[in-house]
């Protein structure tokens, strides 16, 4: 992997109602772009609380046991 791109996905749920979806969004995808890494998606979970079934987790879970990317990005405050 030294001569590719690291393949990231971002994830974004709103833990608290300090965060929002788009600063986490914006903070992570500055950080893909400084580090010169290729983003392959934005998994994004609006309105889903730590007990809930939340369906862009899975999904993102889903595309990386098909190893559609190398790296998880979340932010957490």
């Amino acid at each position: 992997m030294d001569n590719e791109k690291l393949k990231v996905v971002i994830y974004c749920r709103v833990g608290t109602e300090s965060q929002t979806l788009d600063s986490q969004e914006e903070q992570l995808t500055l950080y893909y772009k400084k580090k010169g890494y290729e983003l392959y998606k934005k998994y994004i979970d609006n309105g889903y609380s730590v007990n809930e079934n939340r369906p862009a987790y899975n999904l993102m879970l889903e595309d990386l046991k098909r190893k559609h990317f190398n790296m998880i990005l979340v932010y957490n405050l």
